[in-house]
């Protein structure tokens, strides 16, 4: 299949010969990358950065990253904005890839902001593509913190909803709760943290 020109066929001939040949595994992998591959990228930059099978050599795993990602692999480009994010290159790639969908990447980028609307924006864009728990963290910023309450004012308490939808959408069942329970009067902040320590183990307890 790999001499056909099935690319995935060459990642994954390269991949198997990689544990007992490295040269030979590298050398299949190198090309399917070359060629478009971006898992073999992915692989050969895994490779590289940890030092295994390969030696160590963390820059061709970068340059292996840089590759992957340009060629819209999305784990490459969170790894990629993880360790080089200082790079300016590498991160208007990562930003273009967060604007092109991945959530994830959206995500790792409101982690790393230090500026709270930039911080903002990816988490709207993160949850606007389907990461259901950034929608409720959202949400949450608009709850009272001594009571978890929803906000009074109307255009706040729409936005709260919208948020909360989203993340219930998205599988967050506690958001779900939320939506139920919005209309209720307010519970005290020690009440829900009462009930949640009903259902956590004692302290020392072996998990």
């Amino acid at each position: 299949a790999c001499k056909k020109g099935m690319l995935d066929a060459c990642g994954r001939l390269g991949q198997l010969t990689l544990d007992s040949d490295v040269a030979g595994g590298v050398k299949i992998l190198d090309d399917a990358c070359t060629k478009g591959s971006s898992w073999s990228c992915v692989r050969l930059a895994e490779s590289y950065y940890y030092g295994w099978p390969t030696a160590y050599d963390q820059v061709a795993g970068l340059g292996y990253y840089r590759k992957a990602c340009k060629l819209g692999n999305g784990t490459a480009c969170y790894m990629l904005g993880s360790i080089s994010s200082s790079d300016e290159a590498d991160r208007k790639m990562v930003e273009a890839a967060c604007k092109a969908g991945d959530s994830s990447v959206c995500s790792l980028l409101s982690y790393m902001a230090t500026d709270p609307a930039k911080k903002q924006k990816y988490d709207e864009m993160a949850c606007e593509m389907g990461a259901a728990w950034t929608c409720d963290s959202l949400a949450r910023a608009f709850e009272d913190p001594s009571t978890y309450a929803p906000p009074t004012d109307k255009k706040k308490r729409k936005k709260y909803l919208d948020y909360l939808e989203l993340a219930c959408d998205g599988g967050m069942s506690y958001s779900c709760v939320k939506i139920a329970m919005v209309d209720l009067p307010p519970v005290p902040r020690e009440t829900w943290d009462a009930a949640t320590q009903k259902y956590l183990p004692p302290p020392n307890t072996p998990t």
